[in-house]
């Protein structure tokens, strides 16, 4: 089988170890599985018994089981507006650009 690559030419060639893997795991993959994993990620809301933090890290595993759908900003805000609500307020005065997600999930 010939592997993706982002360099013109060169069939055979992958740029990176995450490249290879997601390209491996999408050759096996049921769509089915991934539309549902898009879900769970797109409705994904803080539990009553669940730390910022631990939403942030099951955030995460989520958009990794998703191929990386969503880019750091875009999980900063799905995190954002799907913390409890007294959180929120704070997570949305203090997100920066340059903020991590896990320095966001202890500011809120």
């Amino acid at each position: 089988m010939v592997m993706p690559t982002r360099r013109a030419g060169n069939p055979g060639e992958v740029t990176s170890y995450l490249e290879l893997i997601n390209w491996m795991i999408r050759r096996h993959v049921d769509k089915a599985s991934v539309a549902t994993l898009v879900e769970t990620l797109n409705v994904a809301v803080q539990r009553d018994d669940e730390e910022e933090l631990s939403f942030t890290e099951r955030l995460r595993r989520l958009n990794t089981e998703c191929e990386f759908m969503c880019g750091e900003g875009a999980l900063k805000g799905r995190f954002v507006e799907s913390v409890h609500r007294a959180a929120r307020i704070t997570a949305r005065k203090r997100n920066t650009p340059g903020m991590t997600m896990a320095e966001l999930a202890r500011v809120a």
